[in-house]
């Protein structure tokens, strides 16, 4: 017979190990504000995310969204809700002459300037956690 202690050992160790094994982090959540504190509508694009893969294009994931006004040169702070690992995160430009986007240097890794030409701008943002990869979307109209 297996004695009472061990049951409960094998028990409180069934449960740790159940509730660690169901508890996967959700998508992280970003948020975009700009210097004049705006905070952008974020879409998301694409994930793969604990072996579950969507895929999308960031123009058409905003087309429907209204552009964040925001003036020349401006900084957009980039936000995720947990932080990604080091140095994974990036952004592309789209526009229609670059079918995979023009890649974009961030300041100090979290902030993207966007340009000093008025127009609408399409911006993704990608990170990499230990769960995967995950790509948002935002629209702004710089004027």
């Amino acid at each position: 017979m297996i004695p009472l202690k061990m049951l409960r050992l094998g028990l409180v160790l069934l449960l740790v190990m159940v509730i660690t094994g169901c508890s996967e982090r959700p998508l992280p959540k970003l948020k975009v504000t700009s210097e004049s504190n705006v905070q952008l509508p974020v879409r998301l694009v694409s994930y793969m995310w604990n072996h579950e893969p969507t895929y999308g294009n960031p123009s058409d994931v905003v087309k429907n969204i209204k552009a964040s006004v925001v003036s020349k040169g401006e900084l957009l702070k980039i936000d995720f809700d947990y932080l990604p690992k080091e140095d994974s995160i990036g952004s592309h430009l789209w526009i229609e002459s670059e079918p995979r986007g023009i890649k974009q240097e961030l300041i100090d890794n979290s902030n993207l300037k966007v340009p000093n030409e008025a127009g609408e701008y399409i911006y993704s943002i990608d990170a990499t956690w230990d769960e995967g990869s995950v790509s948002y979307a935002i629209k702004v109209k710089v004027e």
